[in-house]
């Protein structure tokens, strides 16, 4: 392989698929954070028209369950996104 004549640059084509992948992991980000707050709501709710699940564990690791994994969903996204902006040198 010859060194001088190899082309280390992005082309258009791969510029633009960058950008798009970006976008749309954006917009995975953007999803995830919406339902996590409509859960938080929903998990707020409960808490308040039940008060004896605040002091149940097992009812409060059910609740936790349920959005776990989003929030691991979430996370891996994010970590992704960094990633993708900062690449590693």
């Amino acid at each position: 392989m010859d060194v001088a004549k190899t082309n280390y640059s992005l082309g258009a084509m791969d510029i633009e698929a960058s950008f798009t992948a970006m976008r749309v992991l954006a917009e995975i980000i953007a999803s995830d954070v919406s339902l996590l707050v409509t859960f938080n709501h929903a998990i707020d709710g409960v808490i308040q028209n039940n008060p004896s699940a605040r002091g149940n564990p097992k009812a409060l690791a059910q609740l936790d369950g349920y959005k776990r994994p989003l929030v691991e969903s979430l996370s891996m996204s994010l970590q992704r996104f960094v990633i993708a902006l900062w690449p590693a040198k």
